[in-house]
């Protein structure tokens, strides 16, 4: 049994990685076709696609707000992953298509955009409950982005006839979705059930929830991504495509060196915060370097910090998941809004004012922009117990992962549990929430916090903290009947 489960787990984690890579290969693939736009094209498809994304991203929040169980049903609908799917293949075959006709190009941008905040979410959502820690976050992020990175540099070095290929390879994961969704019901035998579910804290209360600090981080990695996604942006197409490529490789470099280090010494956020810190002043350096290629080198330097800022962002989006007792919908909402937000805002000002500026006070303008980029995220991210520096306290821990099946087994049988109150138990006992637990085991807010209640009662416990005291005492001298 213990076999069929860690397959399964295998199954569904290569799964996500697959789905998200090739997600990101779709963007990759998109601006990439662009270069037959020439440089006003350029533009015009990236902004057109980022006021997409922060419109889908808004209603994605917005139906998360006013109903959550219609948000869960949404993204159990197969019939609306087909939908969004079709459209954002549709959006990537219209950018092909479209060639010098500008109308198309943007059209098929606002198509590929419009899915992205519901087909991300979706993602996402599936990516963080096969999570276990910060540190298996950013391993998991980090191949999807090697899987967009390969799918790229099939697309530049076969030409445009693999963009054809790759708008079609996202309908190929519709049917291990909608297998994985229906196996997921029917294997837990319950679903979410609108009547039960609880209400949702308001938008602003929610807010409250979060460090100041980490919002302020969100807004400059939003406006990093703006700036870093328009400097691509070139009067040469062929500089656009050489600096894109370099874009490409310093984040398949980059994840390789943070998939090692990572591996190694543990420190998911100490490792991508001395990472970015080191791109960062490589991209500052590079402004003085007396080689020709210079703009490349700083497009390369910068994305690789960029690439660290990403993969923290995920994990960021994770802890609070685990240490805040705020839905995934509304985590989920408040994250992503804000740093699409700041992103749209960085990218306005780039097209519309950065523009008109000589180049002389553009390259100061982003000199102090890294600087302050470095200052931020060292202050926000410069240890691996980040949510200290957040102001969040981590619940304690149960016993050592190697006893805890057998202490969860043991309490169970000792005080009556159910095998549903069972597995709530050695979700508990890893310190994980209620939301957390609605989300992981597709039940209702409602329903989990009803299980959480059942199960203290038997024990005869009013808290997690008394239940791990239980779990430790449990494990060091056993329980007895």
């Amino acid at each position: 049994m213990g076999t069929e489960l860690e397959a399964h787990v295998r199954r569904a984690r290569l799964g996500v990685i697959l789905d998200l890579g090739i997600y990101w290969g779709w963007m990759s693939l998109v601006f990439f076709s662009t270069t037959l736009a020439g440089p006003g094209g350029i533009a015009a498809v990236e902004l057109a696609n980022f006021v997409a994304l922060a419109v889908s991203t808004a209603v994605v929040a917005v139906v998360a707000f006013l109903s959550p169980a219609l948000a869960q049903r949404v993204t159990e609908s197969r019939l609306l992953r087909v939908a969004v799917t079709l459209a954002a293949s549709g959006g990537t075959l219209l950018v092909l298509w479209g060639a010098n006709a500008d109308a198309s190009l943007i059209a098929g941008a606002c198509l590929v955009g419009l899915p992205e905040g519901l087909l991300l979410y979706l993602f996402v959502s599936r990516a963080l409950r096969q999570c276990q820690s910060a540190e298996d976050v950013v391993m998991l992020f980090s191949w999807a982005l090697l899987v967009a990175a390969a799918l790229y540099l099939t697309v530049a070095f076969l030409g445009t006839a693999a963009g054809y290929v790759c708008a079609v390879l996202p309908l190929l994961s519709l049917a291990g979705l909608a297998a994985e969704t229906q196996g997921g019901h029917a294997q837990n035998g319950e679903r979410p059930d609108a009547r039960e579910a609880e209400p949702q804290p308001s938008f602003w209360a929610a807010t409250q929830k979060l460090p100041w600090k980490l919002l302020l981080g969100l807004a400059v990695f939003g406006i990093a991504f703006g700036l870093m996604r328009i400097s691509a942006s070139s009067a040469s197409i062929e500089v656009f495509q050489e600096s894109y490529l370099a874009h490409t490789l310093a984040r398949a470099g980059t994840t390789v060196v943070a998939l090692v280090l990572i591996g190694k010494l543990k420190k998911a956020y100490w490792v991508l915060s001395t990472l970015q810190l080191l791109a960062f002043t490589l991209g500052i350096c590079s402004y003085w370097l007396p080689f020709e290629s210079t703009a490349v080198l700083t497009v390369a330097a910068t994305t690789a910090g960029y690439t660290c800022l990403e993969l923290m962002l995920w994990a960021v989006l994770f802890e609070l998941f685990l240490e805040t007792n705020v839905a995934f919908n509304t985590l989920y909402g408040i994250v992503r809004g804000l740093v699409s937000l700041a992103t749209l805002v960085a990218t306005g000002f780039s097209l519309f004012v950065m523009a008109s500026m000589a180049a002389g006070i553009v390259h100061v303008a982003l000199l102090f922009f890294l600087l302050a980029m470095i200052l931020v995220s060292s202050l926000l991210f410069g240890s691996r117990n980040v949510a200290s520096l957040w102001g969040l306290e981590r619940p304690a821990m149960a016993p050592e992962a190697t006893d805890a099946e057998q202490v969860t087994q043991a309490l169970a049988e000792t005080y009556g549990l159910t095998a549903r109150e069972t597995e709530v138990v050695a979700l508990l006992m890893k310190g994980r929430n209620e939301p957390f637990i609605s989300e992981a085991l597709f039940i209702s807010p409602s329903t989990t916090h009803s299980h959480v209640s059942h199960i203290y009662a038997k024990i005869g416990v009013h808290s997690r903290q008394e239940l791990l005291d239980v779990a430790e005492r449990s494990s060091l001298t056993g329980i007895q009947s």
